[in-house]
């Protein structure tokens, strides 16, 4: 996870205007193998500050995310589109 990093590269900013930058987290994720490797991401965004992570359950083909009253399930197939389930 990187904000606001100058040095050794940059990273973590988010620039919202025309020459203003903003610290902002980056998630950088690296896998070597010899087969083929699938990264699942899931984004929940959420309004104000997070206090706790969102808890998040596999049962082979779907996702379901909870964050406080807020809760989505996805169906996530290895391959194709990933849908609303």
């Amino acid at each position: 996870l990187y904000q606001g990093q100058m040095e050794p590269f940059i990273a973590g900013w988010h620039c919202p205007y025309y020459d203003e930058i903003r610290p902002a987290p980056e998630l950088r994720m690296e896998q070597a193998g010899q087969e083929k490797i699938i990264f699942h991401t899931l984004l929940l965004p959420v309004s104000g500050p997070v206090g706790q992570s969102p808890v998040l359950e596999f049962d082979g083909s779907h996702y379901q995310v909870s964050y406080g009253n807020l809760s989505r399930k996805i169906h996530a197939p290895l391959e194709g589109d990933w849908q609303p389930a």
